[in-house]
């Protein structure tokens, strides 16, 4: 009865699991149709809108995109992300300061951290060639963590494969307030700190080989970069720091992006934009030089963005409702999990155990006749 009721539940979690990541929205394959010639930076942090953002960006032809999912399918750049953080001169971030602010080191390009990222993002290989458009993937755009820390990287990145550095162009994804961004990080991707995180999640972490790849991708990112000492914070306490967070990052991306549009003599409106993805598409399609189909001419280059047709809804995924009800799976399952992990060997054990001692029971009868 025990192993039906957990089997039950593990089929049930896996239905709701998969569910999940169904409605995550997935790369497509480079096609001719893709533009080759423009590549998107997002700097905006997780919880921005940056999955729909992902989304409106494949649609756009600047696809396959990379985002936070794809670093969790791809565990064997976690190497990579962790030399990225050695070479980001950061400490844990005990203090729950914004330490980014005050520390240059993300700010200038770096040399190696280019290299790293054009391998995970380019498939660059030692002599700087790149893979083939056809190639499994390609990620002509970028966005949430991790690739948003290294965003002025990811701008070098792909100057390596445009002849116009205009043709890179960095958006930044925010909430309207700070407030609103610390409501949504909180009831969702802060839950994978460890000083908050449920137990449940941690077994599950501990046990099953996806999440452990998360969690350590994590480690070299997020919680060099966020506030880990969370769990003497009540709600309204850590809703002011993160709201701090969301602005600081904001300035500190606006900084770094008028001192890179001041070094290379570029008009800053022609390479960065600010974006809330309840704007729609006009102001991405704008900046992005799409047009609409009503400006579609016969004659006119095959390579030229098209924007959805008027009044298209703009991509709307991975909810904070979703998210939630994901973490409250992630937790059950960690019981589960662990429990079938240590349920299944102590179940064969004691019927093996079982199994010889009525061996031994059924063969001493006969002894005892043997001796008469």
């Amino acid at each position: 009865m025990a192993t039906l009721m957990i089997s039950s539940s593990l089929l049930l979690f896996v239905a709701i699991l998969a569910a999940f990541f169904a409605s995550i929205p997935t790369n497509v394959a480079a096609s001719a149709s893709t533009i080759q010639a423009k590549h998107v930076v997002g700097a905006g942090l997780g919880r921005t809108g940056t999955m729909s953002f992902k989304e409106s960006i494949v649609q756009l032809g600047l696809g396959p995109a990379f985002h936070m999912e794809d670093a969790f399918k791809h565990p064997e750049f976690i190497p990579l992300w962790q030399e990225l953080e050695s070479l980001s001169p950061l400490e844990l971030n005990d203090s729950n300061e914004p330490i980014w602010w005050n520390n240059e080191s993300l700010m200038t390009p770096n040399k190696r951290r280019v290299e790293i990222l054009s391998e995970i993002l380019l498939g660059a290989n030692n002599n700087g060639e790149f893979r083939s458009v056809d190639s499994a993937f390609l990620a002509r755009s970028s966005m949430d963590f991790p690739t948003c820390i290294y965003f002025r990287d990811i701008i070098e990145v792909y100057k390596q494969v445009v002849t116009d550095p205009r043709e890179v162009k960095v958006v930044l994804t925010t909430r309207s307030t700070g407030n609103k961004w610390a409501g949504s990080v909180r009831d969702s991707i802060l839950n994978w700190i460890p000083s908050i995180r449920q137990f449940g999640m941690t077994l599950t972490i501990y046990t099953f080989p996806l999440f452990w790849n998360a969690d350590e991708l994590a480690g070299s990112t997020f919680n060099r970069l966020f506030p880990v000492n969370l769990q003497d914070y009540n709600d309204k306490k850590m809703e002011l720091l993160l709201s701090q967070y969301h602005d600081n990052w904001n300035s500190y991306v606006r900084t770094t992006m008028q001192s890179y549009a001041n070094e290379n003599n570029l008009d800053l409106d022609e390479v960065f934009l600010e974006f809330q993805v309840q704007e729609g598409w006009e102001p991405l399609c704008n900046f992005l030089g799409a047009v609409g189909n009503k400006d579609k001419d016969d004659n006119s280059n095959n390579n030229q963005l098209r924007c959805p047709e008027a009044g298209a809804p703009y991509p709307h995924v991975n909810d904070k409702k979703k998210y939630k009800s994901f973490l409250v799976c992630i937790n059950i399952f960690g019981y589960l999990w662990t429990l079938i992990l240590f349920y299944i060997p102590l179940k064969c054990t004691m019927l093996i155990a079982g199994g010889r001692r009525s061996s031994v029971g059924d063969t001493a009868p006969t002894e005892k006749l043997k001796e008469t």
